[in-house]
């Protein structure tokens, strides 16, 4: 037997000795964990907490944050605008080959189904009136110069800050306004109401 072999027995030999020697010693009492499970801690502390009254802080502290400001509509008009969009940078495949170049231009409704509209209203009664009668199923709510979280909770609908880049997009000019897709660009139809009555 090699002596590798034989140093690997012997060691084996003295820990399983060691082993069958080791004796179970208590001192002390010993006495059963009873804690209660960690789930059902949450559960009461959850249950303890006053969730309408942190969830009234937390929609408090959010900003005012407010859509770009435009003006009203006077009249109706429509305007058409072709969304050309420029790469930024250029794409490139796996080995590294341009496929398309930084600067390319195209017009972004050749590639993409745009079925849907875009209203854009502010917090004014009379476009949030006008919005009522307008709406569809699907509309997606854009506003200017008001918070989006303040108007989302009076219409009860997801509405969502105009900013400079949709203004630029669409070719915004004035709201009320609904931009809808007619063929290959955009259309803008603006709504005059009458503010006076």
């Amino acid at each position: 037997m090699s002596f590798i072999k034989r140093f690997s027995l012997c060691c084996i030999i003295t820990l399983v000795g060691d082993l069958s020697i080791a004796k179970e010693i208590i001192v002390g009492k010993a006495y059963p964990i009873e804690e209660r499970s960690a789930i059902d801690e949450m559960k009461d502390r959850a249950s303890s907490i006053d969730w309408q009254h942190h969830y009234k802080e937390m929609v408090d502290k959010i900003p005012n944050k407010k859509g770009v400001h435009l003006p009203f509509a006077e009249i109706d008009k429509e305007i058409y605008t072709i969304p050309h969009y420029a790469l930024e940078k250029e794409i490139v495949d796996e080995n590294h080959n341009i496929i398309y170049s930084k600067g390319y231009a195209f017009n972004v409704l050749d590639y993409a189904p745009m079925q849907f509209r875009f209203v854009v209203i502010s917090d004014h009664p009379k476009h949030l009136e006008w919005f009522k009668e307008q709406q569809k199923n699907g509309d997606t709510i854009l506003i200017s110069g008001a918070s989006a979280y303040r108007i989302s909770e009076k219409i009860k609908q997801e509405a969502y800050e105009l900013d400079q880049k949709m203004i630029d997009t669409f070719g915004l000019v004035n709201i009320p306004a609904i931009v809808d897709r007619d063929g290959n660009q955009f259309r803008v139809r603006e709504f005059g109401l009458d503010y006076e009555n």
